[in-house]
């Protein structure tokens, strides 16, 4: 016999996950005013050092955030939820970073377009509910 569960409301998840996504477009709007106000001689020479260990961190926080799942199915699914949009959401911080140190726009770009996409891949459904009850260990759960 199966235990019974509630799906959980996905309105305010939806609304939330949303702003996870205007706060990465409020970092490129950002880039893009600081570049057309920045010099471009005023690049710094720190980011040859700063870019893969941004980059490395960023692939870090997305594969936990993707594929890490065990370690936040302890939690409720709204804060799983969360968790995961802030870890990716970071990347987009990581690129607002390097806009700020004078990096080339395509080296920004790619920062927030990663941001993006995971964000995107990342929204709240049924289906990513249904994965997040397996990570829990309730396959023989129905939802309501």
């Amino acid at each position: 016999m199966g235990e019974s569960l509630v799906q959980p409301n996905f309105q305010p998840l939806r609304i939330l996950w949303m702003a996870f996504i205007g706060a990465v477009c409020i970092y490129i709007t950002i880039a893009y005013i600081l570049r057309l106000q920045t010099d471009p001689s005023r690049v710094s020479s720190d980011l040859t050092f700063m870019t893969p260990i941004l980059g490395g961190i960023a692939a870090a926080l997305t594969l936990l955030a993707f594929s890490g799942g065990r370690l936040f199915a302890k939690m409720e699914y709204q804060a799983y939820c969360i968790v995961r949009w802030a870890m990716v959401e970071s990347v987009g911080v990581f690129g607002l970073l390097l806009a700020l140190f004078g990096a080339s726009g395509p080296l920004a770009v790619a920062f927030f377009g990663w941001a993006l996409l995971s964000l995107f891949r990342l929204r709240p459904t049924p289906k990513d509910y249904q994965q997040f009850l397996r990570l829990r260990g309730l396959n023989n759960v129905t939802v309501s």
